[in-house]
């Protein structure tokens, strides 16, 4: 049986933990936690995938007839990037792309969000500091295992989520960067 007591431990710490795992899984600021590292893992395997995933025909579901000639286009038509980009160094149109990001949402399945990937970030787990919900030591110890995360015995709940970071391209800032180059 459990105590008023306990079930309000129980209750604040799974709250917190609902909490918690919305911001670091969904919340733009979590996200931008992960915007230096794109361009630290860079490689020029990146840009050749860059380049392949602007060249990759894509399903354009703004035809009905999905047999039609003009049913599958570049992804980068779809998107409505300046076909100008095909100008510009690889090298040069890569740090373009750098420069020309947001982070968004997805899960293991893909990012919540269509567009070019330019790398992902899995979150895997989140710690939880319990210390400032100011439980009890022995009411702490008896809600352990009741609590909808692992907590271990220095007052840290921890979830697993299958959540990831997604860099995906965003275009009209890369439009910019494209157009910019061409004036200068």
């Amino acid at each position: 049986m459990t105590t008023d007591k306990q079930q309000n431990a129980i209750d604040a710490i799974n709250e917190l933990r609902e909490s918690m795992l919305e911001y670091e899984t969904r919340h733009g600021d979590a996200g931008d936690n992960y915007t230096h590292m794109p361009a630290e893992s860079w490689t020029e395997k990146e840009t050749r995938d860059l380049l392949e995933s602007l060249n990759e025909e894509k399903r354009d579901h703004a035809v009905k007839d999905h047999f039609a000639p003009d049913s599958y286009k570049p992804h980068w038509k779809l998107l409505k990037i300046d076909p100008r980009w095909k100008e510009i160094d690889p090298d040069q149109l890569a740090d373009y792309a750098l420069e020309s990001f947001e982070m968004s949402a997805g899960s293991i399945w893909g990012c919540f969000e269509d567009g070019i990937t330019l790398d992902s970030f899995p979150v895997q787990e989140i710690e939880i500091e319990l210390d400032h919900l100011d439980i009890d030591p022995d009411v702490m110890d008896s809600v352990r295992e009741s609590c909808d995360a692992y907590i271990s015995g220095c007052n840290r709940a921890y979830v697993t989520t299958d959540a990831v970071w997604f860099a995906l391209l965003d275009v009209e800032s890369l439009n910019c960067h494209i157009e910019n180059h061409f004036i200068a």
